[in-house]
């Protein structure tokens, strides 16, 4: 079997992660057009308090596997992910900030 073959889960992580990305694309245009709007600040504040919750998730995760030890062990001999699964989600960003500059994305939101 080779290696880049898909199966159905990785098929429809690979539709899961191109849906997210639209959605993030539509996301960070509105976030865009923010910047030239009075409430300009919450262009900044919002990516900030993102990272902020990054960073408390990862650290925490850390912090967990430090103190509590089991799980999940990784595979000795990971697989390399196939290209589409690579792929779907920074196509999808790009679907949806293109999407959302035509102004396509009113109707998908239900704002019209």
């Amino acid at each position: 079997m080779r290696d880049d073959k898909m199966d159905l889960w990785e098929w429809g992580n690979s539709a899961a992660n191109l849906v997210i990305g639209i959605l993030l694309g539509w996301a960070a245009d509105g976030l865009i057009g923010l910047t030239t709007t009075p409430f300009w600040p919450m262009a900044i504040l919002i990516p900030l308090l993102f990272l902020g919750v990054v960073l408390f998730d990862r650290g925490f995760s850390a912090l967990i596997d430090r103190f509590i030890m089991g799980g999940v062990k990784p595979s000795l001999t990971p697989r390399r992910k196939p290209l589409l699964r690579r792929l779907s989600l920074p196509v999808g960003l790009a679907i949806g900030f293109a999407l959302s500059r035509l102004g396509i994305d009113l109707p998908f939101l239900g704002t019209v």
